[in-house]
């Protein structure tokens, strides 16, 4: 069954050692957590997709622009945070569901990206679009994820690294 996310709250859940992106679907709530292995290789390819919107410029220019618009996204993110109720999973069993993803498959366009994500069976799928802002800020939310878990943070850029470096620890994760 898939389920197409009106909004999703991601959090890094030490006891588990993964990220959990909690979805509100049409349908309840859905809760779809997120090995390291697959986030390192989600990472990647939506850093280099967000590289790419830019490439035809110098590397100087690029890493002050991509900074640049890393560090406006975060702006935007703590004001909308401010507005926003995380979404949690619902109380009622039969309204929530839970599965751990097995597969991220990337739809890319110029502007925009969709992640459809899977579980092992690929009986179950969610999925959410992002244009470029609502992306920064929701790598902004998974590095700081991958701060808390102490996890290997090679493959996240230096623009990216220098702009989450203000992000307040008590922010909530709501995209």
């Amino acid at each position: 069954m898939t389920g197409q996310l009106k909004r999703v709250t991601t959090e890094y859940i030490n006891f588990e050692d993964r990220i959990r992106l909690n979805g509100l679907t049409p349908n309840g709530t859905v809760s779809v957590w997120l090995t390291q292995r697959l986030c390192n290789n989600l990472v990647k390819n939506l850093i280099a997709w967000l590289e790419k919107t830019m490439s035809e410029m110098p590397d100087i220019l690029q890493h002050n622009m991509q900074s640049f618009a890393q560090q406006r996204a975060h702006c935007s993110q703590q004001q909308q945070a401010a507005s926003e109720q995380p979404v949690r999973p619902d109380n009622e069993i039969n309204k929530h569901k839970s599965w751990l993803a097995f597969s991220i498959s990337l739809q890319t366009a110029p502007h925009a990206v969709r992640l459809i994500i899977s579980d092992l069976a690929e009986t179950e799928s969610i999925e959410f679009s992002m244009e470029a802002r609502q992306l920064r800020q929701w790598l902004n939310i998974l590095y700081k994820g991958y701060s808390q878990a102490n996890w290997p943070d090679d493959m996240w850029p230096s623009w990216m690294i220098a702009s989450s470096e203000n992000t307040l620890p008590n922010e909530q994760a709501v995209h």
